[in-house]
């Protein structure tokens, strides 16, 4: 064989062998990442369902506060109604 069908065969081996390990070294950095991504949604997920459930719990508790005010308001309402209509007879 010659030495350029040898330096050819050679390259091209070498560049098979580097084409290989890059696509190896590429899947292990997507596999990775994939798995951050996931890990990533996961926690964000989670997060907004804690956040999701203390908004419910905010709402419910402030709802509950409006009505009770409500009723407050009406009772001070009627009772100012009925001291003016024991005043002014």
């Amino acid at each position: 064989m010659s030495n350029t069908k040898l330096g050819i065969l050679a390259g091209s081996a070498l560049l098979v062998t580097g084409a290989i390990v890059c696509g190896v070294a590429i899947r292990r950095r997507n596999q990775t990442l994939a798995g951050r991504a996931r890990r990533q949604i996961t926690t964000l997920k989670n997060e907004a369902a804690r956040l999701s459930d203390r908004a419910s719990d905010l709402i419910e508790k402030g709802l509950h506060e409006v009505h009770r005010q409500k009723k407050n308001l009406a009772d001070v309402m009627e009772a100012g109604k009925t001291a003016y209509e024991r005043i002014a007879g």
